[in-house]
Parts: C-alpha cells; structure tokens; sequence
C-alpha cells in the first residue's frame, strides 16, 4: 500500500441495537494508524463506528496523531465529507 493510499474505509447505514436516535447526523471518524497516542486499532475505531447510524471511518496507514498535518489526503476527505452532508 502506497502512503497515498487509504487503509481502510467504512460506512454505516443504519444503526447498531441500543444505539440512540440523538446521533443520526452525519459522523466522520479519521484515524492515523501509526499513532502512539491513540492505542486502541481499527477494529475498535470500527465498533465506535458501527454505534451511529450515519457514520464513516477513514483509518490512513503512514500518519499518527497528527493526521491532518501528516496527510493531505485526510484533509480532503473532510473537505469531501462536508460537501457530501450538504446535499
């Protein structure tokens, strides 16, 4: 996998049991995978993920707990996100 690339990417369409109405806006979680401050995995970040109804992960291989100065590739996809949630 190339440093441009994205490790991983998921998306939620519908809620997990329990979860509570309050969180059907739209969520964007991004996770450097190469972090030391942030120790749980994506498997983790992916059940978090998997507890709102309109969530999406982006986990990005080759950044940390800086993301967004580590990787301009993560910066666009909240620009993208964003655009996204307005339509």
């Amino acid at each position: 996998m190339s440093m441009g690339e994205s490790a991983s990417t998921a998306s939620n369409n519908g809620a997990s049991a329990g979860t509570a109405n309050r969180f059907d806006e739209a969520h964007l979680d991004i996770h450097g995978i190469d972090t030391a401050v942030f120790t749980a995995g994506p498997a983790q970040a992916a059940e978090w993920v998997a507890l709102l109804p309109r969530a999406t992960l982006r986990i990005f291989a080759g950044a940390g707990h800086l993301l967004l100065d580590e990787r301009a590739d993560a910066v666009a996809a909240i620009s993208e996100f964003l655009d996204l949630d307005r339509t």
